[in-house]
């Protein structure tokens, strides 16, 4: 593998989608242009990610059908079978259109070994090129709605999201350039008009209600401490929901 420059093929489709995707979810250059390169440095190893979680779940429910039905070697040439078949079932190029487009790709230092794997593992997974397999994520990428799309690129800081709303766990996270440390109340999906996730936070150092786009938080991170949320906080949050006002305002006064 080239490790300064991938180039892979595209329909125009797909081109159309990233390009709006990194504009819309902050990925731009000091020009205000789509930073393509950046956005899919981030996106890939989150597809790369879901897909080796799909093939996990067939594999194991694969062995669980044919546990008792048939040996070993069977049961391998079947999971070999289903993994060279499933991408190019559902993650081909057909309705995107022609393949005219190219994006040009230059792996960051830090993903360099998750580009690696998709190209001495994926490869002979699927029985796809190099190309052929960052299409097929992108392809599958496209096809979904924008909430979607944004859930899936910005998967860890979500994952960050949904950990300390269920447990109370305290999450650092740069916003507009600015550092909150926050408990996570709740997540809401944008499958609405809007098509856009937030994140509702109480912040911990004035103790205010936070609604943040999902697409703008960087750099969270779970430390090991909790904080309580007590009524007074969940009362406001509530009020805060149901009135949607986190759509429009970002802060919130707990009265």
């Amino acid at each position: 593998m080239n490790r300064d420059k991938i180039k892979v093929r595209i329909s125009d489709f797909v081109e159309l989608i990233l390009l709006n995707d990194a504009q819309a979810f902050g990925f731009v250059k000091r020009d205000s242009s789509p930073n393509l390169n950046a956005f899919l440095n981030q996106l890939i190893p989150n597809l790369f990610e879901l897909r080796k979680q799909r093939r996990w779940l067939i594999h194991d429910s694969i062995e669980s059908a044919m546990e008792f039905s048939a040996d070993k070697i069977t049961q391998e040439h079947v999971r070999t079978y289903i993994d060279t078949v499933i991408d190019k079932a559902y993650f081909s190029d057909e309705e995107l259109n022609r393949l005219e487009a190219w994006v040009w790709l230059r792996p960051n230092r830090d993903k360099i070994a998750i580009f690696d794997e998709i190209y001495e593992v994926e490869t002979e997974v699927t029985g796809m090129d190099f190309s052929g397999c960052i299409r097929s994520f992108l392809n599958e990428y496209a096809r979904l709605p924008q909430y979607k799309r944004e859930m899936l690129a910005f998967k860890t800081e979500l994952s960050n999201a949904k950990v300390s709303c269920n447990t109370e766990r305290i999450m650092h996270l740069t916003y507009d350039d600015k550092k909150y440390r926050v408990v996570v109340l709740d997540y809401v999906y944008g499958f609405l008009y809007d098509q856009r996730n937030f994140i509702i936070c109480y912040d911990t150092r004035t103790g205010k209600l936070k609604s943040f786009f999902l697409s703008g938080i960087s750099n969270s991170y779970l430390i090991r401490a909790n904080m309580h949320i007590d009524d007074s906080i969940l009362d406001a949050y509530r009020e805060f929901l149901e009135s949607e006002k986190f759509r429009e305002q970002e802060t919130y006064e707990i009265k």
